[in-house]
């Protein structure tokens, strides 16, 4: 249950295709002033329908907009339904349920689940099925095979010109790679990806713009190393499960707590400060999504 953003979809859906096989997602759109309004108010009577029985045994939501639909679904099964948060949603959850928060965060209690990075849906599993089954644009590059990931504008962040410069230099140094690989995001800003596309030419290269389908997980699964723009959390938290040398770079701007989790990260040695000579190299893997999945089957006894 979220209101449609990617980044919380997948930290739901991450969650709770752990869980179960039969998963129904719910998109809630409430209209002001009930949108305005949560966590604290009813839900949009225009929305009712999405609440209606059969209930689930277990909802995993996001954002403040999702609690008085919760709330109403436990009313009705008289609180037989579970329910887990994901990420802080502006209310108290301890007589709700739990809630996954990311350490930087700085939110603990015993209703809490705490962890660096963020539940996401590259699993193994995946990983070996996109190894084995390689998209073919990029099975016919040459390895070992630099990938960059890309975020992009945000609240707090501008991919200005400065920052964009800043960030594509170590792209043109002599680069250890047979070839590079690029995808970005919906955030990812049109200068970026034409400057990043100019810094790596003339070596073979694919570039995701936008158009066909986004081959992100056979990205993650065929890198010899990777570059990550560190503005999202999800972005570095997915990256990291790939077994191979991860470079972050910081952009200006950036969040406190995100600064706070990319130090703590460069501190156990899973990433690589941005500047630092790219090279192709083996790592080890990091996931929190079985932990946090872990933890609520033994709070919930499932």
């Amino acid at each position: 249950m979220t209101n449609g953003r990617r980044g919380d979809i997948v930290q739901c859906r991450a969650v709770a295709e752990s869980l179960s096989d039969a998963i129904i997602e719910k998109r809630l759109a409430p209209h002001p002033p009930f949108r305005w309004l949560a966590p604290y108010g009813p839900i949009d009577p225009f929305e009712k329908s999405l609440i209606a029985p059969p209930y689930p045994d277990l909802i995993i939501a996001s954002g403040r907009h999702s609690v008085p639909y919760v709330k109403s679904i436990q009313k009705a099964t008289a609180g037989k339904c579970r329910a887990v948060f994901m990420k802080y949603p502006g209310c108290d959850v301890s007589s709700l349920g739990l809630a996954w928060m990311p350490d930087h965060d700085q939110r603990h209690g015993p209703h809490i689940i705490n962890t660096l990075t963020s539940p996401h849906l590259v699993t193994p599993e995946r990983l070996q099925n996109y190894k084995t089954n390689i998209d073919p644009r990029i099975k016919a590059l040459p390895g070992p095979r630099l990938s960059i990931i890309l975020g992009g504008n945000s609240k707090h962040v501008t991919f200005n010109a400065a920052a964009i410069a800043d960030f594509c230099r170590p792209l043109k140094a002599d680069l250890p790679f047979g070839s590079i690989l690029v995808t970005g995001s919906r955030r990812t800003p049109r200068a970026l990806l034409d400057a990043v596309q100019a810094a790596i030419a003339p070596r073979p290269a694919f570039l995701w713009d936008g158009s066909g389908d986004n081959p992100y997980f056979s990205i993650l699964a065929n890198s010899d190393a990777l570059l990550v723009t560190g503005d999202s959390h999800n972005l570095v938290s997915e990256t990291l499960t790939s077994g191979k040398k991860v470079y972050v770079y910081n952009p200006p701007g950036n969040p406190a707590k995100f600064n706070w989790t990319l130090s703590k990260l460069e501190e156990k040695g899973l990433i690589q400060p941005h500047g630092s000579p790219l090279q192709a190299g083996k790592t080890s893997s990091f996931d929190a999504t079985p932990e946090i999945v872990s933890k609520i089957q033994h709070y919930f006894d499932l």
